[in-house]
């Protein structure tokens, strides 16, 4: 087996918590696997039919099935940890799907077979389309009610096959995009033909599985549905990172545990949540209203929401700062992924309370020895600091955290 090569950009942050030691579950890759065996990785496939069916599939679309490995574990329906093996079970260490969970009829029991199939401290690392710049966009994003109602499901149902052909867009001839490159977006399908497939697909008799986008999501409607599933004691997992911009998906590792949150604190985090969904689909919007002139002016003032969610953000760092001073790491690692976007941090905070928050965050990821997320936070932090040490108003500040990031900087630096 050829050594791990470094991965670098998308790849890098899907891996972010692989080594070449990982045993590592990667579910449908198909003809695009983010841990290849060839690459050395110590990897097991779980996908929908064997790799000879999967090149038969796959061969006319033009992709490169020569990527498509040798397939472990055969999924034939029913819940997904019975394609695998008992012995298997609870000896994975990262569960990887690229474009999958949207997919899964059923959100909450995909999580539930990622408990079965993982060892207590695994790791679930998610590429998830981002509704907002791939053929969803017309499409509302899914609430927890409708996860709800979707328990035990194995099928898609009227909805959500429909939605998935009525409303599935194309931007200047392509299925997915960026915000800044949205443009002539079309629907791709008349509702004639939404409504006779929907009736050839669902009504003709023996009608097998229908694929479809069961749930569509932007990165922090994401991040809220888990929240609330996990407090209402549906999921035993909390998103520990997410990172959003990468053009038409985001990436979200969660972890095992629903670390406790006074009601206050969690109605506080739900409402910033919220907002950032607003703010997630305001630029949507504002994208779709660039390539679109003739549509004219939102008629809503973000800045009235971005406001609101400023207070938000200041009232969680400030808990948040709290929490780690006082050792409450459970507390600090539910509000942590409110701030997985550093830059979003450096915008909506004062001087203090920003430096105040960037340390605990590089801090929470030493304490837990993830030095490939402590090194850029130190480092987001020193630049801050440094920043500050130009503003006659917040030098001081600067100097003090200056002082503290810098012996961590060096240190991390090292270990890598």
């Amino acid at each position: 087996m050829p050594p791990v090569a470094p991965p670098a950009g998308r790849l890098a942050e899907l891996l972010r918590y692989c080594t070449a030691e990982s045993r590592i579950l990667e579910i449908g890759p198909s003809h695009a696997p983010v841990a290849p065996k060839a690459a050395g990785w110590n990897s097991h496939v779980l996908d929908h039919d064997d790799r000879a069916a999967l090149v038969a599939k796959y061969a006319p679309f033009m992709a490169d099935v020569s990527a498509i490995e040798e397939v472990d574990f055969v999924w034939r329906g029913g819940k997904l940890h019975h394609a695998v093996p008992e012995r298997f079970w609870g000896s994975f260490d990262v569960l990887i799907a690229s474009h999958v969970i949207e997919h899964v009829p059923d959100f909450i029991g995909f999580f539930a077979t990622a408990g079965v199939l993982l060892k207590p401290g695994g790791v679930v690392s998610l590429a998830v389309p981002d509704k907002r710049t791939c053929f969803d966009c017309f499409r509302p994003h899914t609430t927890t009610g409708e996860v709800l109602a979707a328990r035990g499901r194995t099928r898609h149902g009227d909805r959500a096959i429909f939605d998935s052909i009525a409303y599935y867009a194309r931007s200047a001839e392509t299925d997915g995009w960026s915000l800044d490159s949205a443009r002539d977006i079309q629907l791709r399908w008349p509702l004639e033909f939404a409504a006779k497939e929907l009736t050839r697909l669902t009504r003709t008799p023996n009608a097998g599985y229908v694929d479809a986008h069961g749930t569509v999501f932007t990165p922090s409607s994401f991040a809220l549905l888990v929240l609330e599933l996990g407090h209402m004691g549906e999921l035993d997992w909390h998103v520990a990172q997410r990172t959003g911009g990468l053009g038409s998906e985001f990436i979200v590792h969660l972890r095992r545990g629903v670390p406790p949150l006074p009601p206050a604190s969690l109605n506080a985090a739900r409402r910033w949540l919220l907002m950032q969904t607003l703010l997630d689909l305001h630029a949507q919007t504002e994208a779709v209203l660039a390539s679109e002139p003739g549509l004219g002016q939102p008629t809503v003032r973000p800045a009235l929401v971005e406001d609101a969610a400023g207070q938000l953000v200041t009232r969680l760092a400030q808990s948040f700062v709290l929490a780690v001073h006082h050792a409450e790491y459970e507390r600090a690692a539910l509000l942590e992924p409110v701030f997985g976007d550093l830059p979003l941090v450096c915008a909506a905070l004062n001087h203090s309370d920003r430096l105040h928050t960037l340390y605990c965050l590089a801090l929470l990821a030493l304490f837990r020895g993830d030095h490939s997320l402590a090194a850029p936070r130190f480092a987001c932090l020193m630049a801050e600091a440094r920043h500050c040490l130009t503003l006659p108003e917040a030098a001081a500040l600067g100097e003090e955290f200056v002082t503290l990031a810098a012996p961590h900087c060096e240190a991390l630096a090292d270990v890598e």
